[in-house]
């Protein structure tokens, strides 16, 4: 009751100063009543709208340890009357507020590869590629960066099979998968990437020989 009159008081207060206290003490309040949606709902205000005049880094810190703990499958009531009704999952919203905040901290690449995880979860190939992608590019050397490796490999053969127009995605499967038995030469699955770079081969080869076969009927 207490965090949700700090969140009424930041709502009808004028003063700068006295919305920043109200959403502080809203966010401890639901801290310490174990909500921790409303939680971050109240410190993702603060992160936007007041950055300069709070402690972004821990409260961003804050906001990723609320969204690992849905990750691990915290769930929290819908209703307090029927607390065996469960509101839904919130791990992509709080990461994703979390990865605008601070995409390059310490635990990004963790936070990106669950992001891709639970992208791949929901069927939204598109944005996981996005995330296994920036992982690729920004955070080399992480274990994480392996694990997006095989990942983007197999998102890749999967859109190569279902139609490659120009054979793009041929060619980064072809390239991500050479890439991985380079440098993982003793990973555990590193015969399922030479088998499947085989495969990428197979289907580049198809492709060719669709185009050479167009153009030959073409004169």
């Amino acid at each position: 009751s207490a965090g949700q009159k700090y969140m009424d008081a930041q709502f009808l207060a004028d003063d700068r100063i006295l919305k920043i206290n109200a959403l502080e003490k809203a966010a401890e309040n639901f801290r310490r009543a174990k909500l921790l949606y409303k939680e971050f709902t109240a410190l993702e205000k603060l992160l936007r709208n007041y950055p300069a005049e709070i402690n972004f880094d821990e409260l961003v810190m804050r906001q990723y340890e609320i969204g690992s703990l849905f990750y691990a499958g915290k769930r929290e009531s819908a209703l307090s009357w029927m607390p065996w009704i469960k509101e839904e999952d919130k791990s992509i919203e709080i990461y994703e507020a979390v990865r605008r905040h601070a995409p390059f901290a310490k635990f990004a690449p963790e936070l990106k590869f669950r992001l891709g995880v639970l992208y791949l979860e929901k069927g939204k190939v598109d944005e996981a590629l996005e995330a296994f992608e920036e992982i690729s590019m920004y955070h080399q050397g992480t274990q994480e960066e392996k694990f997006a490796a095989f990942e983007l490999a197999n998102i890749y053969l999967q859109k190569a099979s279902r139609g490659d127009g120009d054979g793009s995605w041929g060619r980064k499967a072809r390239a991500t998968l050479r890439k991985i038995i380079e440098k993982y030469p003793d990973d555990k699955e590193i015969e399922w990437a030479r088998q499947e770079l085989k495969t990428a081969d197979t289907l580049n080869a198809k492709k060719a020989f669709a185009i050479a076969d167009f153009y030959r009927k073409r004169g």
